[in-house]
């Protein structure tokens, strides 16, 4: 299950495009390692903290310590995790009636 804390949809996914985002993710994560060890970066929200004057110096927005975002992530986490209970709940059901006609 793939859950989005912001909008608090919940999708669930098939274990091959489970397999297939994960090897995504971890593509970019040694693509940015392998720009790091060239001494490129990419700016991310990392750049908040630098003290540079360049291009892609991010302002501070007031929420920048990610302790006092958490309330704020996690805003939406009571609907996100009813939804995962309620996506659940649907496979272990769909599972008693296939086992019921076999």
């Amino acid at each position: 299950m793939v859950a989005e804390l912001k909008t608090g949809e919940v999708l669930t996914i098939d274990v091959e495009t489970a397999r297939r985002l994960l090897e995504e993710v971890i593509r970019h994560i040694n693509d940015r390692e392998k720009l790091r060890e060239f001494g490129m970066r990419i700016p991310g929200r990392e750049c908040i903290h630098c003290s540079s004057d360049c291009e892609f110096r991010l302002e501070r927005e007031g929420r920048t310590n990610p302790v006092r975002s958490l309330p704020r992530i996690l805003d939406n986490i009571e609907v996100v995790v009813e939804k995962i209970l309620l996506e659940i709940a649907r496979e272990v059901e769909g599972r008693r009636i296939e086992e019921a006609y076999e």
